[in-house]
């Protein structure tokens, strides 16, 4: 399900916390991967991961890795999503990344509700 909300990106990993995760993608030729540690699972719950996204400027070190947490919470027969991404590393605000982000919520949300 993973490849028909983040680009066509094959996911790794076999959720158990310490274990690695890897998205791996193809794109016009290009291999980006995106690798980290599975950091909390809570069933049904809770999914929380470190993340290390490639860029020119940044070092595989481990201040450049990010941290995501996906949290499902049930309320008056109503399911919440909460997406956080806690970012240390250095942002350049682009207009095009905030519509990746926003086509890529616009996916995820497509898949749940369909």
């Amino acid at each position: 399900l993973v490849k028909q909300w983040q680009y066509g990106s094959q996911l790794s990993t076999d959720w158990r916390v310490g274990s690695p995760i890897l998205f791996h993608n193809e794109w016009e030729g290009n291999v980006f991967e995106q690798k980290g540690t599975i950091l909390e699972i809570d069933p049904n719950r809770l999914v929380r991961y470190s993340l290390f996204a490639p860029r020119p400027d940044l070092e595989d070190l481990p201040e450049n890795y990010f941290i995501m947490t996906y949290l499902l919470e049930e309320a008056n027969g109503q399911t919440t999503l909460t997406i956080t991404q806690e970012d240390p590393r250095p942002q350049n605000d682009s207009a095009q990344e905030e519509e990746g982000e926003s086509s890529l919520l616009a996916g995820l949300k497509k898949l749940v509700e369909g």
